[in-house]
């Protein structure tokens, strides 16, 4: 699997994710044109060749009139096997991690961005539930995560019935509950095998 293929994942799974757009050059752009945003937009380039490392090209809250310029830029840059995503950008209140293995499902939780939990360890709540979706420990605030946000990181769990998968999600200050990254545990280890060696 690729990034790419990850993305469509979580649009074939039916998980609640950020209405994005894949394209190559700005001439494709369709949804970009109809929606409205609230503070600015995200462009990433997806490469679609499996288990090879590549810095990351993205820009987040880029304002709408830009966003046709990026696309065609990064589009230069990363020259062949890749495809372009393009999604409103989100202020951020909560994100986390959902760690799906056979027998357990654990969810990580912290205040504002994603890079607070993975790069610093600051983790609000970590719930661990058995792979049937019942509660087994609980560390940190336990209320810092409503019933109803529990409900739907447990139901994109019990989705997807598969093991070996990571997913990130967020909720926005519009109270928008998204899943916006999956990542297969075996590929994101030999990627960083690769970023590192």
């Amino acid at each position: 699997m690729n990034l790419y293929e990850n993305f469509k994942l979580l649009e074939r799974w039916g998980l609640p994710h950020p209405c994005w757009e894949f394209v190559k050059s700005s001439k494709e752009l369709k949804k970009f044109k109809r929606l409205k945003d609230y503070c600015g937009w995200t462009v990433k380039v997806l490469f679609t060749k499996d288990n090879v490392f590549r810095q990351p090209l993205y820009v987040n809250w880029l304002p709408k009139n830009k966003v046709p310029f990026q696309v065609d830029a990064f589009a230069r840059q990363a020259k062949k096997d890749f495809v372009i995503i393009v999604y409103p950008s989100w202020k951020l209140i909560k994100t986390g991690t959902l760690l799906i293995e056979r027998q357990r499902l654990v969810v990580e939780a912290c205040k504002g961005h994603i890079y607070e939990l993975m790069r610093k360890g600051n983790c609000q709540l970590r719930l661990i539930y058995d792979k049937d979706g019942k509660l087994q420990e609980c560390w940190g605030n336990g209320k810092f995560l409503s019933p109803q946000e529990r409900r739907k990181i447990l139901a994109a769990a019990l989705r997807l019935k598969r093991s070996g998968i990571i997913l990130e999600w967020a909720v926005s200050q519009r109270k928008e509950f998204i899943v916006y990254k999956l990542e297969n545990l075996k590929q994101a280890g030999k990627l960083l095998l690769a970023k590192y060696s």
